[in-house]
C-alpha cells in the first residue's frame, strides 16, 4: 500500500502510507484546487475526522502528510495527535 511518486496527482488519485496505528492518505480531489488529507486507524479502517481535512493545494496536503507520517511512525498515538493539535489550534 506504500507509494509515493514525485509526479504530481491526478484527479481521484490516492497516494497512502501506513504509519503505525494509521494510514496516512492523500488524494486529489479536483485538480489544482482541492486536496485531502486523510487519517485512517489501521484497527478499524475508521477516518478520523479530527486529523483529516482538505487542503487547497498538493503541496500544502503532502507536507502536512510527511509530518502526520513522521509522527505515527516515532511512536506517536492518535490520542497524542489529537491532543498536540488542540494545543495549537485556535480558541472557540
Amino acid at each position: 500500500m506504500a507509494h509515493t511518486t514525485a509526479q504530481p496527482l491526478a484527479d481521484g488519485q490516492t497516494l497512502a502510507a501506513e504509519a503505525g496505528p494509521v494510514i496516512v492518505a492523500v488524494q486529489c480531489i479536483r485538480l489544482g484546487e482541492s486536496y485531502r488529507l486523510s487519517i485512517r486507524r489501521r484497527s478499524t479502517g475508521a477516518e478520523v475526522d479530527e486529523l483529516s481535512r482538505s487542503l487547497p493545494t498538493e503541496c500544502a496536503t503532502r507536507c502536512s502528510a510527511r509530518m502526520a507520517t513522521v509522527l505515527f511512525r516515532s511512536g506517536w498515538t492518535v490520542q497524542q495527535m489529537l491532543d498536540a493539535l488542540a494545543c495549537f489550534a485556535p480558541a472557540a
